[in-house]
């Protein structure tokens, strides 16, 4: 599609879901998920045809009532395939060949009944060939999951066995489960149930139905773009996607397997790259649960959880703003990511469950309505079909994950009890430019970012897409096809209030080692640890810290600083000047050689008190705010530590007085 109505349009995609509680199958719940995606027909966009949208659809339990199969049977394979009847019938003999391989035998084809009046002229000129495939359960595959598994690795070889015969994007596999089924296409939301007769038929009947009604930014509508997926629906966008493609094309080529097997490398939106993404989890490693996944993959703003901190080391983060639904046949949930830019608002009664972007796409009677509410950010539901219980909890927190260890096997560095390197073996100096690729620095971000903010103290500012000045505007020079741009298409997210930036974003900073060397002056207040050598050779800034590693305050001579807890052998070793307030019991590891402690005077009680008062101001510290409250108790635990030097000529002082 080339040309679009609504140019001022910036909403985002129309999902949701409702699902009942008591396990029951039946034509109604179809009825109300078809009702909520024509209720959200002005999230998506439509052609200058006024008929083709930019893709719509609906995943449901299969009908094997409406298709002729028991339960457990078969799994459907909905396939869009190419026009061309030759084309068509090569890739099915790939199709068929590789699946009977893994002993997936295909019992039957159904031709799909459709009314294609209904498709508008550009969605009926690329229309792919439509069929449902049924594949019989092999006796080797005793449980849901092991069908499911071997299903999926089939269709992964499926897709490479097509790429080396030419075939690629026209043979798409729409779903392919033992349990779910999608219908989808570039349709408008209310004309999917017209174009796909099945979803009319009073014989579908299903227990949850899952919609998707997109709107394409970034990428150009086709029908295997359309949503949902075979695993999930998408509303947002993520915008690490570059990185995650990465790692992802990595992981295929250290698992040794061909290209495009794990992801599609190109060609494909940013949330098909995240439904292959769970799809390989699901499939290929032990992760049992989707909830689980996507908790991995869009973790939340302060995952200090050990699940999460032990998943962290496997699985970079996919982050959004985006809201993520999706069905496995057990189970129907979402999750919000860690921003919680997308709408996702949730009603309970005795019989359903519902959750949708826009409130009231469901019709339900409000005398029905056990509980409603909205997902926050960085949270999640899970709706378990069997018995109907939902489940708020972070997956963290789950029956099956309550009792494990997850151990990441990480420690902090500040903590580590070891000599530093050795500086009397010569290493030869580094280059800049090796170390700039070490942390992904480009000499753009070092000229333009680094040197004004060192330098000025600038906020970096930077931009997205093509800066440049029009051709039609340049005195410079410009190629011709410079005069044939894309336009950029770019989702604005509104700015974040100060309640909600407190709750979803991480804005801690990991301090190395080295920090505040050499300071001459000014004022630091870390609220959390450093690592070794802290203030060393400081002659005059002033710092509050709550804990330091090994060497704090070495060859400090002047200055004041503030240790509210931990520190690590060492301290204040070299120390001449300046003043170092720490708690009692850590006297132990001062260097005794020079360090001695020495009681609080009126005037170095007032001088720490003001430095608490207003680390407590600019970091909000709890345990700040707790030495406060009870200072007359905890006062006597600080004691000042002087350099001897120091000390003597304060004794010298006295005697004069």
């Amino acid at each position: 599609m080339t040309h679009w109505l609504d140019r001022g349009e910036h909403s985002s995609c129309g999902v949701g879901f409702i699902v009942n509680r008591r396990n029951e199958y039946g034509h109604e719940i179809l009825q109300q998920g078809l009702r909520a995606l024509r209720c959200v027909e002005h999230r998506g966009a439509c052609a200058a045809d006024r008929s083709t949208g930019d893709g719509a659809g609906i995943m449901t339990d299969i009908p094997f009532g409406l298709f002729g199969f028991r339960r457990g049977e078969v799994a459907v394979a909905a396939l869009f395939m190419p026009q061309d009847q030759g084309r068509m019938r090569a890739a099915l003999k790939i199709f068929e060949t590789t699946f009977r391989f893994y002993g997936l035998h295909v019992e039957a084809y159904r031709e799909v009944p459709i009314d294609s009046s209904v498709l508008g002229d550009e969605a009926r000129r690329t229309m792919p060939s439509l069929a449902h495939c049924f594949i019989r359960r092999p006796p080797h595959c005793r449980t849901d999951a092991s069908f499911e598994r071997v299903l999926h690795t089939a269709k992964q070889q499926t897709r490479t066995a097509l790429k080396n015969q030419g075939i690629t994007k026209e043979f798409f596999f729409t779903s392919l489960s033992a349990t779910t089924i999608v219908y989808k296409g570039l349709v408008l939301g209310e004309g999917l149930d017209r174009f796909y007769l099945d979803l009319r038929n009073p014989a579908f009947g299903t227990r949850f139905a899952l919609f998707h009604r997109r709107f394409s930014t970034n990428t150009r509508s086709t029908w295997d773009k359309a949503q949902p997926f075979r695993l999930i629906a998408h509303n947002g966008e993520i915008n690490t996607i570059a990185g995650n493609r990465s790692w992802a094309i990595s992981r295929e080529m250290s698992l040794g397997l061909p290209e495009d097997q794990l992801v599609t490398h190109t060609g494909i939106s940013d949330s098909g790259s995240l439904n292959e993404m769970v799809e390989a989890l699901m499939h290929r490693s032990s992760i049992p649960h989707v909830e689980d996944i996507l908790a991995i993959m869009m973790p939340p703003a302060h995952n200090q959880e050990a699940f999460y901190t032990y998943w962290s080391r496997a699985m970079e983060p996919w982050d959004g703003p985006a809201i993520i639904l999706y069905a496995d046949g057990n189970s129907v949930g979402a999750r919000l990511d860690r921003n919680g830019f997308r709408p996702a608002r949730w009603v309970v009664t005795e019989e359903s469950f519902s959750l949708s972007s826009e409130a009231g796409a469901f019709e339900i009677d409000d005398a029905c309505v056990g509980s409603k509410g909205a997902l926050h950010a960085g949270s999640a539901v899970k709706v378990d079909m069997k018995n109907g219980r939902v489940h708020f909890r972070d997956p963290a927190h789950s029956r099956e994950n309550r009792d494990a260890r997850f151990d990441a096997r990480t420690i902090s560095a500040g903590s580590l009890d070891v000599d530093g390197p050795d500086e009397s073996i010569w290493r030869p100096p580094q280059p800049l430019i090796s170390r700039m690729n070490l942390f992904s620095l480009t000499q753009e971000e070092l000229d333009l970012f680094l040197v004004p903010m060192v330098l000025r103290g600038k906020e970096p500012i930077g931009s997205m897409g093509d800066t440049a000045r029009p051709n039609v505007f340049s005195e410079e020079p410009r190629p011709f096809y410079d005069y044939f741009y894309q336009n950029f298409a770019q989702v604005t997210n509104p700015p974040l209030d100060y309640l909600r930036e407190r709750n979803i974003t991480d804005l801690r900073v990991f301090l190395g080692n080295g920090a505040l060397y050499g300071a001459t002056g000014g004022e630091l207040f870390v609220h959390g640890l450093a690592g070794d050598r802290f203030a060393v050779r400081n002659s005059g800034a002033n710092a509050v810290v709550e804990g330091v590693g090994l060497h704090a305050c070495e060859y400090m001579t002047g200055g004041r600083v503030l240790i509210l807890g931990n520190v690590s052998h060492n301290v204040g070793a070299g120390m001449t000047g300046g003043l170092l307030y720490m708690r009692r019991e850590n006297i132990q590891y001062a260097n005794e050689n020079y360090l001695v402690p020495a009681e609080l005077a009126d005037e170095n009680e007032q001088e720490l008190l003001a430095l608490l008062n207003r680390y407590h101001e600019l970091t909000g510290s709890a345990s700040a705010r707790g030495l406060l409250e009870r200072w007359e108790s905890e006062r006597r635990g600080f004691a000042l530590y002087l350099p001897q030097a120091a000390l003597k000529a304060r004794q010298v002082a006295s005697l004069v007085r």
